[in-house]
């Protein structure tokens, strides 16, 4: 990936300031630097989350628990797996997916398996 240089502008004003101590100016511009700079990632059409205080017949779309406690991350990366898997059934073209998966432990019962039909692809 080839980065092109900026064209920075100095403020006009008092020539005897350094630009490098004027604060404004140095804001200003690290905002647009941190802008330029960033990477760009696609959005995702929709964002599963896997959470250890979740629950596998919850839908999966809130990282956490809602006020009622009837929706949430789910618990496995298995519902979230066939989450994925039926949500690219009803929606073929290849959106972008992700599963996000909190920090915790996850007790498995059996192997995790991934298959062909799991991975993306150049678009998603």
């Amino acid at each position: 990936m080839e980065v092109s240089p900026v064209d920075l502008k100095v403020p006009a004003g008092d020539s005897r300031r350094d630009c490098m101590t004027d604060s404004r100016w140095f804001s200003r511009t690290g905002r647009v630097l941190v802008l330029i700079l960033a990477p760009i990632q696609p959005l995702a059409a929709v964002d599963y989350h896997v959470a250890p205080g979740g629950n596998d017949a919850w839908s999966g779309l809130t990282a956490t628990p809602n006020a009622a406690g009837d929706d949430g991350p789910l618990a496995t990366l298995t519902a979230a797996r066939d989450a994925v898997r039926r949500y690219r059934a009803a929606h073929p073209d290849p959106e972008p997916v992700r599963v996000l998966v909190a920090g915790g432990s996850y007790a498995l019962t059996e192997p995790f398996q991934l298959g062909p039909e799991d991975g993306g692809t150049a678009a998603a």
